[in-house]
């Protein structure tokens, strides 16, 4: 199984589910992307807590090859919050957002986390590596020729 990434937001954000799904639909539509949910979990007072969605530039039916799964999480949410040593201070980050797998679509990858840095531009990309993505390293990545290799550099070598 390949890594995944994570869209995390400082614990105690407080980003609703809804709005981060009412996004991912609004900005699939907007690139023509194929949007499909395939499970939903609530909690006992029918809020939605949990989210998993397929995300692909080709019909689903075509070709499961450019498909990205990705689970969505309402803060609070039990084993989704993480903290890092590498980052030498107290902070906590809630995942709100994991996408799996993505190998061999890291493309299609960068074109979604980008929407996601540019509406929450506090959030961080984490690539089960030592560092973060910003919004600020996504937009020197969209300057310059595409390196389908960018999500497994440290961005402060790019």
């Amino acid at each position: 199984m390949g890594i995944s990434a994570f869209v995390l937001f400082e614990t105690g954000s407080n980003i609703p589910l809804t709005n981060l799904l009412k996004y991912t639909e609004d900005f699939c539509a907007e690139l023509n992307l194929f949007y499909g949910i395939s499970f939903k979990k609530e909690n006992g007072e029918n809020q939605l807590k949990h989210v998993r969605a397929s995300i692909s530039d080709l019909p689903f039916v075509e070709s499961s090859s450019r498909q990205l799964c990705i689970d969505f999480y309402d803060e609070p949410y039990e084993f989704q919050n993480i903290s890092f040593d590498w980052l030498g201070k107290d902070t906590e980050f809630f995942e709100a957002i994991i996408v799996d797998d993505f190998c061999d679509n890291e493309d299609l990858l960068f074109n979604i986390l980008f929407k996601f840095l540019k509406k929450y531009p506090n959030s961080k990309i984490w690539m089960e590596d030592d560092w973060f993505y910003t919004l600020n390293d996504f937009e020197k990545i969209s300057n310059r020729p595409y390196d389908e290799s960018w999500c497994y550099k440290n961005p402060k070598e790019l």
